[in-house]
């Protein structure tokens, strides 16, 4: 029993270490994580994007009162 234990541990070790077993030791966990990655780079993208044309359109209406950045005091 001692040896079928031990060789069932070797198995499931071989299966993690080569990514066989996908719902166990990160594999799948790893793959999620660079999703979830790409999906927030474009979000963040598309934030920026649309950031930047709301500044572009202030800019056109109030001048550099719409940036306070530029503003000098």
């Amino acid at each position: 029993m001692k040896n079928y234990a031990k060789l069932l541990v070797a198995i499931q070790g071989m299966r993690f270490d080569l990514g066989i077993d996908e719902y166990r030791r990160g594999m799948s966990a790893a793959k999620k994580h660079f999703e979830d990655c790409e999906d927030q780079a474009a979000k963040q993208a598309i934030v920026c994007d649309a950031y930047a044309t709301a500044e572009k359109i202030l800019a056109k209406r109030f001048g550099s009162e719409a940036n306070p950045a530029k503003r000098s005091n």
